[in-house]
């Protein structure tokens, strides 16, 4: 159904919200359209609760960001971009960097990957860092090497990171993807 690269971040993504429980809000994420066209979406889930409050499925949602290089002039130059962070997510984000490879200013890269994607160049590196480090949990992992290969140079920072925007640490979250993959 999907290209065995997307099939995999999404069993992942569905897992992970099953056995935590979490939900995961407005994820930039590259779709295939009919005909192989690649679009832009943001994806939301959701677990499911029976009565009692155990996890037995999932919702999801992704909108179409309708933005191909017909609809905004600066699409081509800010998918660029986005494939450029999602492929170094563990450097620093230099968004003058960012800007000059999309022949714009800082403030015009931020405006328009907010009025394009609805989040700033920030927020889709942390998001990328985030996804991946939810998939490298579910490996055998030190939480410190998790935390190097998504580019934090320091473990309490991706600690707390992962903690703000999940809503455990890495700790908990494997302790719970563990707990329940041996019911």
């Amino acid at each position: 159904m999907f290209p065995r690269r997307f099939g995999r971040i999404y069993t992942a993504q569905d897992e992970g919200i099953i056995h935590v429980g979490n939900q995961m809000t407005d994820q930039l994420e590259l779709h295939l359209y009919p005909g192989r066209q690649p679009g832009w979406c943001l994806t939301s889930k959701q677990p499911l609760r029976d009565a009692a409050g155990k996890v037995v499925g999932l919702a999801g949602i992704s909108r179409d960001l309708k933005a191909d290089e017909s609809s905004h002039p600066a699409y081509s130059r800010l998918a660029a971009v986005v494939q450029f962070i999602q492929d170094n997510y563990v450097q620093p984000l230099n968004l003058k960097q960012l800007a000059a490879m999309a022949d714009m200013s800082v403030a015009q890269l931020e405006r328009y990957f907010h009025k394009v994607f609805h989040l700033t160049p920030r927020q889709v590196l942390l998001k990328t860092r985030l996804d991946t480090a939810t998939a490298l949990l579910l490996s055998h992992d030190k939480v410190t090497d998790v935390a190097a290969l998504c580019g934090y140079t320091d473990h309490s920072a991706f600690t707390r990171q992962f903690k703000a925007t999940v809503g455990v640490t890495p700790t908990e979250y494997r302790m719970l993807l563990h707990s329940t993959s041996r019911n």
